[in-house]
């Protein structure tokens, strides 16, 4: 889900404003985005997504197979200055199947740096070796 490049993998209808509770539990209002597969080999089918109205800083999604169950849904939050820009700090990911199952990633020291093309293929996860 982090590895996941909306730009170029989805094509991103806006469907309106709704208002939300976000991952702070806070009432934001928010533009609401359905984004739909632009090619057939992508993670995910389809991703609703949540940007908050005030700022543009995405706020919720909830990621769906291709036989639209829900397959998680995350929260973004804690938003710093990193690498120039307000980037969320923590998302919590919460299973689609079993809501009870909870992931928090916690993100920190930003950096940019140029990796290879292979790096963000399926097939080299297996190969890959941090350094």
């Amino acid at each position: 889900m982090a590895t996941v490049n909306l730009a170029k993998d989805y094509k991103a209808a806006l469907v309106g404003e709704e208002d939300i509770l976000d991952g702070e539990r806070h009432k934001r209002k928010a533009h609401k985005l359905d984004l739909t597969a632009a090619t057939p080999d992508v993670t995910y089918t389809s991703i609703e997504m949540w940007i908050d109205a005030e700022n543009n800083r995405p706020l919720k999604a909830r990621f769906f197979a291709e036989s639209s169950r829900l397959l998680k849904t995350a929260y973004y939050r804690r938003f710093q200055l990193q690498l120039g820009a307000e980037r969320p700090t923590e998302t919590v990911i919460i299973d689609g199947l079993d809501p009870q199952s909870v992931t928090l990633m916690r993100f920190s020291d930003y950096k940019a740096r140029a990796i290879p093309d292979t790096w963000m293929q399926r097939d080299f996860l297996p190969r890959f070796q941090p350094e």
